[in-house]
């Protein structure tokens, strides 16, 4: 037990005097790193609550609580990774997500500190995980007991606190292990309202970021996806596709082998960790820009994983851009490659669809670089009487197209679920 309160160390140690032989209680500071240090010798998990919480005061005193939120959970990975810790847990809270006042925003990125450390370990056998949750009952500085002396409306206030327990959707971070790559990849999962209550299993739709993107994009940009998880009764998976991955297994770099781990290792471990309906009936993947190319290229290739498909603004004929975001690391140059770049752009690949496979959708802003080839990608599914969904308006590349367009495919991907049960 490592904390600066001399008072609770005191009072848990006379609550456990049965056990006291089991615990040991440092007096000490996150921010005090040759201290956090000495606690973690010979400790196999961390459990790391420590923080500044209160919201007022935050912005009162806004650098105490970086110093503390921030610089003192950068003490702790770099304790961890010293002292070869096997575990690491991370307390956050919910005000982590969009935040809206300086509290928020240190966990935000104590948050984002803590899930990139996974990509630093190296061979030392350590994971680094991080659980946001909502307003715990009986913990100091909770509102709960505020309600309890409000005596007359304490009905009212506290059927209205359980509807927000209740009702309200969480996101969770999950690292894999990828064997195909072997490394650790962070994903975000969003579950709607009333996940942990129900009984009953969801359709997911797998959420693909852009070039220079990685799993924190989506729910960064576009924070209302909380709500249409909510709305259309579905898990939302925003995966790390890597930087430039293009979603491929690489066939010059055995180190990019992301076609495999979104479509094998992925599903996989969504399927056996989460609520699901495991059957391309109830999966459907998008995503924009190089996610859209790799959402397509994916479901293409893949058409007994997924039941539907779409791409927003995406990368759909990457001949058009030999030299453009890493493709000759993934392809090699266009000139000595050829053939790898014809196999692997999604335009070439319609031919291994059949008209009932998959359920399409794509759009496109008529302003986009990548309009030209959405276009012709639709004239070559009319040709060949693929049935689809095409949508191209005024829009450049940029999160406001995507913001908006997201709530027409979510639409189409709820249809697609709801058709599948009868």
């Amino acid at each position: 037990i490592f904390s600066r309160d001399e008072l609770k160390q005191h009072d848990l140690m006379n609550f456990h005097k049965k056990n006291i032989s089991k615990l040991r209680f440092l007096l000490g500071d996150v921010r005090d790193l040759s201290r956090l240090m000495l606690a973690f010798q010979d400790v196999d998990v961390v459990i790391h609550a420590a923080a500044l919480k209160q919201v007022p005061a935050s912005e009162y005193n806004p650098f105490e609580f970086v110093k503390t939120n921030i610089l003192g959970a950068q003490n702790v990975i770099e304790s961890a990774l010293e002292k070869n810790v096997k575990k690491v847990i991370v307390l956050s809270t919910d005000k982590a997500a969009s935040p809206t006042n300086l509290y928020g925003a240190t966990k935000l990125c104590s948050d984002k500190l803590f899930s990139s450390a996974n990509h630093i370990v190296g061979k030392k056998n350590i994971k680094f995980s991080v659980i946001r949750y909502g307003n715990v009952m009986g913990s100091r500085g909770s509102i709960v007991p505020f309600f309890l002396n409000m005596k007359k409306t304490v009905l009212l206030l506290l059927t209205f606190l359980n509807i927000f327990f209740v009702f309200g959707s969480s996101i969770d971070t999950v690292v894999v292990t990828s064997k195909s790559m072997n490394k650790d990849i962070s994903n975000i999962i969003i579950k709607p309202a009333g996940y942990s209550l129900k009984s009953n299993n969801y359709p997911v739709l797998y959420l693909l970021h852009g070039a220079g993107g990685d799993y924190t994009s989506w729910t960064s940009n576009v924070p209302s996806l909380q709500k249409y998880a909510n709305e259309y009764n579905i898990l939302i998976v925003c995966p790390d596709g890597g930087s430039t991955s293009w979603y491929f297994d690489s066939p010059i770099d055995d180190q990019i082998k992301y076609e495999t781990y979104i479509s094998k290792e992925l599903v996989d471990v969504i399927d056996n960790k989460y609520k699901t309906i495991p059957e391309k009936a109830a999966r459907a993947i998008t995503g924009l820009s190089m996610g859209g190319h790799g959402a397509f290229y994916l479901a293409f290739k893949h058409p007994d994983i997924w039941g539907a498909a779409g791409s927003m603004s995406g990368g759909l004929d990457i001949r058009s851009f030999p030299n453009g975001w890493d493709l000759p690391k993934r392809l090699g140059s266009y000139s000595d490659h050829k053939a790898f770049w014809e196999e692997n752009t999604v335009i070439n690949l319609v031919y291994k669809i059949k008209a009932n496979d998959l359920k399409l959708i794509f759009d496109c802003g008529i302003n986009d670089f990548f309009y030209d080839a959405n276009k012709r990608l639709h004239e070559k599914l009319v040709e060949r009487n693929i049935p689809h969904d095409y949508i191209e308006r005024p829009g450049n590349h940029t999160w406001d197209y995507w913001a908006n367009s997201i709530k027409y495919q979510l639409l189409f991907f709820s249809d697609y679920f709801d058709s599948q049960k009868n």
